[in-house]
């Protein structure tokens, strides 16, 4: 307060004056109102112009990660280190008069494409159907940010695993994504990894998966029979596989029937023994089988189960030492003598009928 005194020769008077002095509101402006930088690589050029009374300091709602604020002069400064879509913020200033804002919106964009990475890897794969979990591959910068605008053109390829890929082997990145939608391989059951390249820049590939065996379409001879004497049993019994078309063994407890057609010239044929096997794990073996037929005679035998591709092997019945086979020690000779002496190549006998082909002998049989 300040008294104010008016003098004259008669006298004085006085009254009372308030001056109270205060600083302008403070206002400013913005370099720019909105701003596009690219992640990682420094930013520059965010300034504040105060058009107001002195501002005593600055305050934002939120510091963009990477970044910088100055509550003295307002500068935004540093190198943003998150991909962001547009974000506004809030900048206040403040003097002893009141506070002001403005607000001003940043966008971080990813860098240039530089790679592809994978987002769902391949997964529920079984020989000749399409993964249940297909993949999907993204197209990224080098610090792993999803380049948005890309529109890379994404091809599949088989790194590793014995199979064919099929299905479409292309995907169109789209906002940086690309979807694949049908991809199949038929192959041997085991371990896969498929590579995925997009045009020009670096590929990826997928983690180890596992290929299932796929649906039984056949049974497949997978131990043939060996040993074939007349109406005696294989000495090796038959052993069937049930399979899918790659040839990957199909667990299952089918019953596998074996059947015999008859052989050349029309001679029939019967088999011995048990003529159905339960497979397990996908795999049945014989017991006891043979057959019963005519020396010397071939024979298919056919390999049945329901709904599937059958399996056939030609046997042929093995002539006996009798019926002018080979002969072991011990044999009844075509002579009908208990052979008792085999050569390991001709030799000659006289008054012989072998005459210099004879390889065994044998006594002469008994009677009465």
């Amino acid at each position: 307060a300040y008294t104010i005194t008016a003098t004259n020769a008669s006298g004085s008077t006085t009254q009372t004056f308030t001056l109270t002095v205060s600083v302008a509101a403070p206002a400013f402006t913005l370099s720019s109102s909105s701003e596009t930088r690219t992640v990682n690589t420094a930013a520059t050029g965010f300034t504040i112009s105060s058009t107001g009374g002195a501002i005593a300091s600055f305050a934002i709602s939120a510091t963009p990660a990477g970044m910088s604020f100055s509550t003295s002069t307002g500068a935004l400064t540093g190198t943003p280190t998150t991909v962001a879509g547009a974000t506004a913020y809030t900048i206040t200033a403040t003097n002893a008069t009141g506070s002001t804002t403005q607000t001003f919106t940043l966008t971080v964009s990813p860098g240039a494409a530089t790679k592809a990475m994978m987002t769902t890897q391949p997964a529920g794969a079984v020989s000749g159907s399409a993964f249940t979990t297909q993949p999907v591959v993204r197209v990224t910068d080098s610090g792993g940010n999803t380049v948005t605008t890309s529109t890379a053109v994404v091809t599949v390829s088989k790194a590793s695993g014995s199979g064919t890929l099929s299905g479409t082997t292309t995907a169109t990145a789209v906002a940086g994504v690309a979807t694949f939608t049908n991809l199949v391989i038929t192959g041997t059951a085991g371990n896969f990894t498929l590579t995925f390249t997009p045009a020009s820049l670096t590929a990826v590939t997928s983690s180890s998966f596992a290929l299932a065996a796929g649906a039984a379409t056949k049974v497949a001879i997978t131990r043939a029979s060996v040993g074939t004497t007349d109406n005696v049993a294989f000495t090796t019994q038959p052993q069937i596989t049930i399979q899918d078309a790659s040839g990957n063994t199909v667990s299952s407890s089918a019953v596998v029937t074996a059947t015999i057609s008859g052989g050349s010239g029309g001679t029939i044929g019967t088999l011995i023994g048990t003529t159905t096997a339960t497979a397990s794990s996908g795999v049945a073996t014989f017991t006891g089988l043979g057959i019963d037929g005519t020396n010397g005679t071939t024979y298919t035998i056919t390999y049945t189960v329901s709904g599937l591709t059958v399996a056939t092997a030609a046997v042929t019945v093995a002539l006996t030492c009798a019926a002018g086979g080979a002969c072991s020690v011990g044999d009844t000779g075509p002579g009908g003598g208990i052979v008792f002496y085999v050569a390991a190549s001709n030799f000659t006998a006289l008054y012989s009928p072998c005459n210099r082909t004879c390889r065994y002998l044998e006594a002469a049989p008994t009677s009465g």
